[in-house]
């Protein structure tokens, strides 16, 4: 007696890139909407839109199949966003982080308050790390 796998699972994304399913398109002839996920995601996948020829599903895959298939764990089924310590989507991508970082300093940098602006900068200097030295200018000390 087999056990029935739900429709819809939930994944939290551990790895930038993970690419993710969509339903698919009947004017195409092959291609889906799929799209690319990044870490710190939450999504629903749809079961049937993850089988293989042979009818399996990688959603099906634990830590060690993952491993052994990519050489990196990709996802985990349900949410895990505050166990495995994710501060923000994208976390892992370059690009994002730099953007990010980038936005919030440009912001922190209109506090009138010279003691408030030290500290939200202190704070972005924490999360995204400090600046390289050709980015600090003479009002941030």
């Amino acid at each position: 007696m087999s056990t029935k796998k739900p429709d819809t699972v939930t994944i939290t994304v551990l790895t930038s890139g993970l690419s993710l399913p969509g339903p698919s398109n009947p004017n195409a002839i092959w291609a889906t909407a799929g799209r690319t996920a990044l870490r710190g995601e939450v999504v629903e996948v749809e079961r049937s839109e993850t089988l293989d020829r042979n009818g399996d599903s990688w959603l099906d895959m634990d830590d060690e199949a993952q491993l052994a298939r990519w050489s990196v764990v990709r996802f985990r089924v349900g949410d895990h966003v505050e166990a495995e310590g994710i501060r923000y989507i994208g976390e892992d991508d370059e690009r994002i982080t730099y953007r990010r970082r980038e936005r919030e300093v440009h912001e922190a940098r209109k506090i009138a308050d010279a003691v408030q602006r030290k500290a939200e900068l202190n704070r972005i200097y924490a999360l995204y790390g400090a600046p390289d030295s050709g980015q600090r200018t003479l009002s941030e000390g």
